[in-house]
């Protein structure tokens, strides 16, 4: 049977936790982390945060659903779309780990699910990806079937980043 990637709904701050049982259970999960740097007084310091708050995406068939709820006592529930299980297409989820390898300090939009989107090519950058845009200050990745948009400032990332040699993005849209 094949394996869709599904959102599953934890308790509050037990993202990782809910990530590393699954794992132990044999399970793909991914929790994205955020790496931010916070300020505390004279001091920067780099932290690891849940990108979506309550969400870990697991990898499993249909038949397996009811057992990944009692994994653990911080999973919570499923995610439902139309009283069915939300999946995640596969290229998403590899978005979002690719985008949150390349960029850090990334933040969320909220978004309509699954609304189109306007596509147009860049002509700033050689960094082209589906469901990318790039204005000139940020750089954004539309996740349609979570609703969420990915936002990085450009400001904060390096120049040799936005070479075509370091970014591998393949269709960009620009922001208007």
């Amino acid at each position: 049977m094949t394996q869709n990637w599904y959102v599953v709904y934890t308790k509050s701050n037990a993202e990782k936790k809910v990530a590393m049982h699954l794992a132990k259970k044999g399970y793909e999960a991914f929790c994205p982390l955020n790496c931010i740097l916070n300020h505390y007084q004279d001091k920067k310091k780099l932290v690891f945060e849940p990108m979506f708050r309550n969400y870990v995406f697991v990898k499993t068939t249909p038949n397996n659903l009811k057992e990944i709820t009692k994994i653990s006592d911080d999973i919570i529930n499923l995610v439902y779309w139309l009283d069915e299980a939300a999946t995640i297409k596969e290229s998403e989820v590899n978005d979002i780990k690719d985008f949150l390898n390349e960029f850090k300090n990334v933040r969320l939009e909220k978004r309509p699910v699954n609304q189109a989107t306007l596509m147009h090519i860049a002509e700033l950058v050689n960094v082209n990806k589906t469901n990318t845009q790039l204005d000139t200050n940020t750089i954004k990745l539309s996740i349609p079937s979570l609703g969420f948009n990915l936002l990085a400032d450009l400001a904060e990332v390096p120049a040799i980043m936005l070479s075509s040699t370091s970014v591998n993005f393949n269709k960009l849209m620009p922001s208007f």
